[in-house]
């Protein structure tokens, strides 16, 4: 597994570690208690059929102390921790009919004024339309508007070019770099898998490129040139020693191949920021919770029968979680899948 996601995925899915228990009945009939009162799991020792799994059988905290104290809670006290809250609240949102499928902000054109971008599903559903739109006090005024065979679903805005230029918007073939009275633009002959961005905590930007499922290289744009403007492509960086913000988008089966976790991965974004700051990054990811039923039918599984499972409803939240893996922030319940999330605006007052 890459290096880089190997630390990333370590914070994010901080696990509890105890000795390994068997549940046993007659404790939990003799403190009138269900399973899940001395264990993590409400059924331990069970094969889950659905997951095709069996169910752990790891004690918690309380389970611990029973056995440890003649199978008996006398004494137990539960001690909390001051938990962390990492307080944040809903100040703006605007419906759009234009399709947008990637969000960024960037200072693009080296003004010091962050511009709104966004990239948007052409009508025909070939290629994208680019939008930069600055915020003038009253609403968002289209500066550019651009057709290209880029895909909808790729976008990074930041100073790949260097800390000296502004801002570059990069999709998975195209660049638009600012030069001073317009945007240049440059097109790959073929397009890359644009994974994601990063930021150093030498704070350089660089972009992720996906080079194969598990080969993931951070590199830097050279809007200059006119060959291929992706230069410079290193390894993907350590998340938990040389990075200060990243983000990922793709789709669950890319990001599994990555080496994260399948319900990390569901939701498709993957956001880590915060290191650089005070050395406790946050991560962000995009929980996805289905509501199904579930049935046997005849199969040709070893016991005759395979589940089948009907998708009720789906919600999405947006989860962010500290450094030891808790949950500090989560959205509301949100009705429709999040296609992208970003820690800044154009209007300045988040």
């Amino acid at each position: 597994m890459n290096r880089f996601l190997s630390s990333l995925i370590g914070i994010a899915l901080l696990t509890s570690v105890g000795s390994v228990a068997y549940a046993k009945p007659e404790y939990a009939r003799a403190e009138k208690k269900p399973c899940n009162h001395c264990h993590v799991s409400a059924s331990p020792g069970t094969f889950d059929s659905i997951l095709k799994q069996v169910q752990p059988t790891t004690r918690n905290n309380r389970g611990m102390y029973y056995e440890t104290h003649n199978h008996s809670l006398v004494g137990y006290i539960v001690k909390r921790l001051p938990q962390e809250r990492l307080l944040a609240k809903f100040i703006w949102g605007e419906e759009r009919d234009d399709h947008p499928r990637r969000i960024a902000v960037g200072d693009v054109k080296g003004d010091g004024k962050p511009r709104f971008i966004t990239l948007h599903e052409t009508p025909e559903g070939k290629g994208s339309i680019l939008k930069v739109s600055r915020w003038d006090g009253k609403s968002y005024v289209t500066e550019l508007e651009e057709k290209s065979e880029s895909s909808p679903d790729k976008l990074q805005v930041g100073k790949y070019a260097g800390a000296a230029e502004p801002a570059v918007i990069v999709t998975d073939r195209t660049i638009w770099a600012w030069k001073g009275k317009s945007f240049s633009r440059k097109a790959l002959s073929t397009p890359r898998i644009l994974l994601g961005a990063t930021t150093f905590r030498n704070k350089e930007e660089r972009v992720l490129i996906a080079e194969s499922p598990t080969d993931i290289r951070a590199y830097r744009v050279n809007s200059s040139v006119t060959g291929d403007w992706l230069v410079d492509g290193a390894a993907a960086p350590n998340a938990s020693k040389d990075v200060q913000w990243l983000a990922m988008h793709g789709s669950q089966e890319t990001l599994i191949q990555t080496g994260m976790d399948e319900q990390v991965a569901d939701g498709g974004i993957l956001g880590f920021w915060g290191a650089f700051q005070s050395d406790k990054p946050y991560i962000y990811y995009v929980k996805v919770d289905r509501d199904f039923d579930a049935k046997a039918e005849k199969g040709f599984d070893k016991d005759k029968t395979q589940k089948t499972i009907t998708i009720k409803r789906e919600n999405f939240y947006v989860i962010i979680l500290n450094s030891k893996g808790m949950e500090v922030w989560a959205s509301a319940r949100l009705d429709m899948r999040p296609l992208d999330i970003i820690i800044d605006n154009a209007r300045g007052d988040c």
